[in-house]
């Protein structure tokens, strides 16, 4: 888990193209991992920004939803 969280930070300090998935995507993932490893206050911290960059972003919407 170290290691996903480790790339999902590098992958935020990228800016992806059009084809590649959006930022919004690695902030929910990585809340997803931060939320496995217990650590909830983190976890809630980057499902807010995945709604902040895609305000109708479903996972992070429910994932918030249930906290």
């Amino acid at each position: 888990m170290d290691r996903a969280e480790e790339c999902l930070k590098r992958y935020l300090a990228y800016e992806p193209g059009k084809d590649e998935p959006p930022l919004s995507s690695a902030h929910y993932r990585l809340g997803a991992l931060y939320d496995r490893k217990g650590n909830r206050d983190l976890a809630r911290g980057e499902y807010q920004k995945a709604l902040a960059l895609e305000p109708g972003h479903p996972g992070a919407r429910e994932a918030l939803a249930k906290k």
